[in-house]
């Protein structure tokens, strides 16, 4: 699974909870955890063979990436 997926599958479990339902203290620090491990880079990336367009889409992708993970962030903290 990639980050990506991860967090759209994220997204779709935090929406389909309910107040009636919400998710424990320990599937938040679960949570947390797995997104701890998924947005972690290991092995830098060369930026500098990239098109200026390929940094482009390499930015807006990790920027999408950090307002899926501070979306999920929060949206566990309203639960917990």
């Amino acid at each position: 699974m990639t980050p990506e997926q991860f967090c759209y599958w994220l997204q779709g479990l935090l929406e389909n909870k309910s107040d009636r339902d919400p998710i424990s203290l320990k599937e938040a620090r679960s949570i947390a955890d797995h997104l701890a491990t998924v947005f972690t880079k290991v092995t830098p990336e060369p930026v500098e063979k990239l098109t200026d367009e390929e940094r482009r889409i390499r930015l807006r992708r990790e920027e999408f990436r950090r307002r899926q993970l501070n979306e999920a962030i929060r949206q566990t903290k309203r639960i917990c």
